[in-house]
């Protein structure tokens, strides 16, 4: 099937109202047209007719996105999130859809949890001892127009499809504080936050790894703008100065002089959070210091009787073990479950315990533990009790859990359907709050 057959299908109607149910019900959030999900549904079949005719006919229009800051930490430059409407969410999402069935032979979208995987096998094969770190200065900032439009050009010709990305890229982010600025447009970058802002990037950065592989031996691994190279070390000085040059030269990006690095295997590796060295893998003291002020966080809410003692401790359980929700993995120790140090585990397991004693708490025996839910998570996750499976909940269950923790009580507790919506959406926003813990880990 052509592009052109592609564009069609995915933004159909039908198309469109899968999309909506499957990804953005429960995760549609207001933007500048300050339009509530509910509003929105209630009108679902309207708007996805209006986004289909709009869009096939080259006419879509988008409404500027809401800037959102998102802290990197003390001294640093915060993240700046672009927020679009549910209606743009929605076009985006099957935009994204659209790109992966136009790229899917160049562009690879890999999970993060199998690139840590193959770098770890990787690196305790012992078959390199050198790396290469390289960090792009404000990498979608940076994002040439012009270059990125000719490399989605040579798989996609039709002008309503090219006319769409145009529109979505050039969309400025503005605060929502105060009067809204003149109309204009972003004349360079990919707009962050985007459902296709990363799959922009690996389209821009798509002939980059063959650039470096083609000149030395080397294994090259890249996370959107995060890139590791493992390589002989006597190598390594060389690899960098060439990456440097091709970024510079090919893609109109700049290398981050204080971030990128290379060296020895030995000394430890810092990449996506984990620390890989020759004979362990171990994690980054900022990403065990970001989960720990998150836990802390919780002690000092219940302290303050900001929460009640259910959502203190439903919310403590989630972030010791994450949970399961729509077949899908969330929380810290999901992700970094493919440690093999784990010290840190035992010193997280003592930390809960000497915060219960530090604010007066009484710690109950339904407190899950880190080691324990480690051991779950690699050995037996498929048939735990001990994780938080949020899709094997009865509806009686979900109504136990939606009154009894979130002291919600205005619905009929028989009505499967409105049960399991109202659970998706609480439970869909405390995934939120755990995706949080595992942010900004480059």
């Amino acid at each position: 099937m052509n592009a052109a057959r592609h564009f069609r299908r995915y933004f159909s109607p039908k198309r469109l109202e899968n999309i909506y149910s499957d990804k953005i019900k429960y995760r549609a959030t207001v933007g500048m047209d300050r339009i509530a999900p509910k509003a929105f549904e209630d009108k679902l079949d309207e708007n996805v007719q209006l986004i289909s005719q709009k869009v096939l006919s080259g006419k879509y229009k988008f409404t500027r996105y809401r800037e959102v800051l998102i802290s990197k930490g003390r001294r640093k430059e915060p993240r700046v999130i672009s927020i679009p409407t549910i209606r743009d969410k929605l076009a985006l999402s099957a935009y994204h859809q659209f790109l992966q069935s136009s790229f899917g032979e160049t562009v690879q979208e890999p999970l993060l949890h199998t690139i840590v995987g193959d770098i770890t096998q990787e690196v305790l094969s012992g078959h390199f001892d050198g790396y290469v770190k390289i960090d792009i200065t404000h990498f979608y900032a940076s994002i040439d127009h012009h270059l990125l439009l000719r490399k989605v050009k040579k798989k996609i010709r039709k002008s309503e499809a090219i006319h769409f990305l145009e529109e979505a890229i050039t969309t400025e982010t503005i605060t929502r504080v105060g009067s809204a600025p003149g109309r204009g447009k972003n004349k360079c970058g990919v707009p962050e936050g985007l459902s296709i802002s990363n799959i922009l990037a690996d389209i821009y950065l798509s002939d980059f790894k063959e650039k470096v592989c083609s000149r030395y031996d080397v294994c090259f691994y890249r996370y959107v703008d995060d890139i590791l190279i493992l390589c002989n070390a006597s190598d390594a000085s060389k690899i960098k100065d060439l990456c440097v040059k091709i970024l510079k030269s090919d893609f109109a990006l700049d290398a981050n002089e204080k971030k990128t690095m290379s060296g020895e295997i030995a000394n430890g590796v810092p990449f996506l959070g984990y620390m890989f060295f020759d004979n362990k893998v171990g994690i980054r003291p900022s990403a065990e210091e970001k989960l720990e002020a998150s836990i802390e966080e919780l002690f000092r809410l219940r302290k303050r009787q900001t929460i009640s003692q259910q959502v203190f401790a439903w919310r403590l359980n989630l972030r010791i073990t994450g949970c399961i929700l729509d077949s899908k993995k969330y929380g810290w120790l999901f992700y970094y479950s493919q440690l093999t140090d784990l010290k840190i585990l035992f010193h997280l397991d003592w930390l809960v315990d000497h915060l219960f004693c530090r604010y007066g708490f009484e710690k109950t025996k339904d407190i899950k533990r880190f080691v324990r839910t480690y051991h779950e998570i690699t050995k037996n996750v498929s048939g735990s009790n001990y994780i938080l499976n949020a899709d094997r909940y009865s509806i009686e269950e979900k109504a136990e859990i939606l009154s009894g923790i979130y002291g919600q009580e205005g619905f009929d507790k028989k009505d499967s359907q409105t049960v399991d919506n109202l659970f998706k959406a609480a439970m869909f926003k405390e995934v939120q709050r755990l995706e949080y813990d595992i942010q900004n880990f480059s």
